[in-house]
């Protein structure tokens, strides 16, 4: 390696520290403005399992009628945090806190990969100063800590898939010395450990996992057609026709065990306070229009830009955004405009 080469990679390692610390430091500080706000009341959910458990050893609330289970690994979380720390809801808070933090710090870090410096303070920073971030990041809920699994997991089957330098495919034959090929199966596997723990929180997970499997689908057929099947349509057309039919044979599959029909049924359940919303195509697009105006309206034009840029990154979180918008969009159960969106 060159003198400059070597300088170079140098700078870009302060470079990446100096600006890791600049974003984490703005969530950090971001989400402990005003910890101590007046608790919402989905909050007493695990702050009082969190306190049964510390007590007696249990997740029971409401004279323990049923264990309130549910996000139960988040609850534990929180009754460590409360037991080492003293019982107020701003410690129950922190937990979240550190899933935020951790969520801003890890775009940073694999956009910084796949993109490069710029794109990864930009995208980092739009993180750590997003109303909606700043919430849930401030919510004795567990949905910082699922988003922070759902990326972590697909971030990691990405890595897995595509491992040049760090994450970067679209730098192959840069020099970058090749991965081992146990190395990709433990990170896929962390991939997907990931993945089960965010589902043990929520079930909206699934969307986002079908997102991925999509992604999975899609990307092979592309990256081969992109650099091997030049002037050779008829091999992506087969490869194309193979994932069809393997996706025609899963669905078949779960459609024949019932498990199609129990998570349609799941899909389209609605909560009897969001019923006025039920088939109500339109809600999640009103809801991004009103919270995100700039980005959800310029995201299909900034899509462009980057698949002609670095087209396998974003074709990965393409494939996220755009099954999960659909899936919202045609689900019946639709968050009230005063309560918090859950999926």
């Amino acid at each position: 390696m060159s003198m400059k080469a070597r300088r170079g990679d140098e700078r870009s390692g302060k470079s990446l520290d100096v600006w890791f610390g600049v974003v984490v430091g703005v969530a950090l500080v971001t989400r402990l403005i005003g910890l101590d706000h007046a608790p919402h009341f989905d909050e007493f959910y695990h702050l009082l399992a969190a306190n049964s458990l510390l007590e007696d050893g249990d997740l029971c609330i409401a004279g323990c009628i049923a264990p309130y289970d549910r996000g139960a690994p988040f609850t534990y979380m929180v009754a460590g945090a409360v037991g080492a720390l003293g019982s107020s809801v701003a410690v129950a808070r922190l937990v979240s806190v550190l899933a935020g933090v951790l969520l801003v710090g890890g775009v940073y870090w694999w956009t910084r990969r796949v993109a490069g410096r710029i794109a990864a303070v930009a995208a980092a920073l739009l993180l750590a100063l997003s109303p909606q971030a700043i919430e849930f990041s401030q919510f004795v809920r567990f949905y910082a800590w699922q988003a922070l699994l759902i990326w972590a997991g697909g971030v990691a089957l990405f890595c897995a898939v595509h491992p040049a330098r760090g994450g970067r495919p679209d730098t192959v034959g840069s020099g970058s010395p090749p991965v081992s090929p146990r190395r990709r199966v433990v990170v896929a596997a962390l991939g997907v450990a990931s993945f089960l723990l965010a589902l043990s929180l929520q079930i909206a997970t699934l969307i986002a996992a079908a997102g991925i499997v999509l992604w999975l689908l899609v990307d092979p057929i592309l990256t081969r057609a992109r650099r091997e099947m030049r002037g050779r349509p008829g091999r992506l057309l087969i490869a194309g026709g193979l994932a069809i039919v393997l996706l025609a044979a899963g669905l078949a599959t779960m459609s024949a065990t019932g498990l199609l029909a129990e998570l349609w049924a799941k899909y389209r359940s609605t909560n009897m306070f969001t019923l006025r919303h039920v088939n109500d195509i339109r809600y999640y697009h009103r809801l991004m229009l009103e919270t995100y105006p700039t980005l959800y309206s310029l995201w299909p034009i900034a899509f462009v830009f980057v698949l002609w840029k670095r087209p396998a990154a974003a074709l990965f979180t393409g494939s996220v955004f755009a099954l999960s918008l659909v899936c919202l969009l045609y689900t019946s159960d639709a968050a009230d405009e005063e309560d918090s969106v859950d999926l």
